[in-house]
């Protein structure tokens, strides 16, 4: 059972929205993409997952896990689909958004 159309995905809805891309990503990728501070608490995001069907490979190097990889993304997709969401493109850095600073009006001062 989906839930109703929302505007905002919570937790693991972002994650699997940035894991359908495809491909192992980093764990710094998905902190960015997902502007998620927490990301040692990124298993209980995983553990949401894999109790709704997701299969996700964990990539090691040496006892560190440096990156997560959604093997059966054709299964999971239904999730997000059927809350109208669409797949998030995995940002390497704040940089990549290509955004302008905003320009703040100045103030005026009125005399009497």
């Amino acid at each position: 059972m989906s839930r109703t159309k929302s505007k905002t995905p919570i937790r693991w809805e972002r994650l699997l929205l940035v894991l359908l891309n495809g491909g192992p990503i980093s764990k710094e990728d998905i902190a960015v993409s997902m502007n998620y501070k927490l990301i040692n608490r990124i298993s209980a995001e995983i553990w949401q997952l894999k109790e709704r069907g997701a299969q996700i490979k964990q990539h090691r190097k040496g006892k560190a896990v440096w990156g997560y990889e959604l093997l059966n993304p054709q299964d999971v997709r239904h999730l997000v689909e059927d809350r109208g969401f669409t797949v998030l493109p995995v940002i390497k850095n704040l940089n990549d958004l290509n955004a302008q600073t905003a320009q703040v009006a100045e103030k005026e001062t009125v005399t009497q």
